[in-house]
């Protein structure tokens, strides 16, 4: 992975990952059916929270975990195809630590990346 980003104080870059409409089975989902997660892959960590002492506060995420994200109070880009957003790590709603989960979700970059 190449150091592409390097985020400020408590501030995380996720890569957001992208469903697709088409299930395993072959279904087509209208999109008013599709209301999915914000799940994306931690890209880049910053050093963490500065304290008022001067010393940080260790990020819990690190880079590879998997997390949910909010819709909304996030800064969104795009770096060719792919779309990331970057957001105070204190606002991440979790971390999924169990990725079989995932399996049951139509996650088009989180096969493709497993796949490597």
């Amino acid at each position: 992975m190449s150091k592409l980003f390097e985020p400020i104080k408590d501030k995380v870059i996720i890569k957001a990952f992208t469903y697709s409409n088409t299930l395993a089975s072959g279904v087509i989902l209208p999109d008013i059916a599709q209301e999915p997660l914000n799940i994306g892959k931690i890209e880049a960590v910053g050093p963490g929270l500065l304290l008022p002492n001067g010393s940080y506060d260790p990020p819990q995420c690190k880079i590879g975990d998997v997390v949910v994200f909010p819709k909304y109070g996030a800064y969104h880009f795009e770096i060719g195809d792919d779309k990331y957003v970057s957001l105070r790590e204190q606002d991440l709603i979790t971390i999924i630590t169990d990725t079989s989960i995932l399996d049951k979700l139509n996650l088009n970059v989180l096969k493709n990346e497993n796949e490597e």
